[in-house]
């Protein structure tokens, strides 16, 4: 992963910082290689706030606000955000090196996808005492997964859709439980992700989704260990 940060800068270094603006160039815009016409100093972003959600995990087991905090099921969302980060993050420094020939059409883009879906599995699990509930989350998430590897895999509106749904169906173990604080918070900040994507904010709007995950994580820690052991 080192490597991989270096290699990034040094790439940025060496086309003399063209990529050192607020917005996306028309270049990027038209290149096959850039996610959403995103520039390479905006993927870099990307990868950086994609560590958001694990700084919020370290902070709370390095600080937790009880001494009950921590038991298995906030700690298998902290699984879940643990094994996504590495995926993400060099799929976006792919993105900011423009070493994949397609930005879409690769299998760290599947790798990443897929492994939001297997971190969705971990966070229903985490955020229910619903053994039902956390199983239909379990094989959503497996469907979700086979549509990004069969032959006519899932479209862009597909693929979001999906983990939206992923996203929904966790959250309803809080909702269930009667934990409607974090659980409307967490949509809140889901939304507001999800809405400053779509806006795009000049290629920055994914990097602000992943700021709004980070708020997400904390809620969802705190929603786990509200669940008596």
């Amino acid at each position: 992963q080192v490597r991989s940060w270096s290699a990034t800068w040094l790439f940025l270094s060496r086309a003399g910082f063209p990529v050192m603006t607020a917005g996306r160039s028309p270049e990027s815009r038209r290149d096959p290689r850039a996610l959403d016409g995103m520039s390479p100093l905006q993927e870099v972003f990307n990868a950086i706030t994609m560590c958001v959600p694990l700084a919020v995990v370290i902070w709370l087991w390095l600080s937790p606000p009880t001494s009950k905090f921590w038991h298995w099921h906030p700690a298998l969302i902290a699984i879940g955000i643990a094994l996504h980060l590495p995926f993400s993050c060099h799929y976006h420094l792919q993105l900011a090196r423009r070493s994949l020939k397609h930005a879409v059409d690769n299998t760290p883009r599947r790798l990443d996808q897929t492994m939001i879906h297997v971190t969705a599995v971990l966070v229903s699990w985490g955020l229910t005492d619903n053994l039902w509930l956390a199983m239909a989350c379990t094989f959503l998430n497996i469907y979700f997964i086979s549509r990004l590897w069969v032959e006519n895999e899932a479209g862009m509106v597909e693929r979001m859709a999906n983990i939206g749904a992923a996203a929904f169906a966790y959250w309803l173990g809080a909702f269930v439980r009667g934990d409607y604080y974090n659980w409307f918070f967490a949509g809140f900040s889901l939304t507001s992700g999800g809405i400053a994507t779509f806006a795009r904010l000049g290629g920055w709007g994914h990097s602000v989704f992943h700021v709004c995950i980070g708020m997400m994580t904390y809620l969802g820690l705190h929603s786990a260990s509200l669940i008596q052991q």
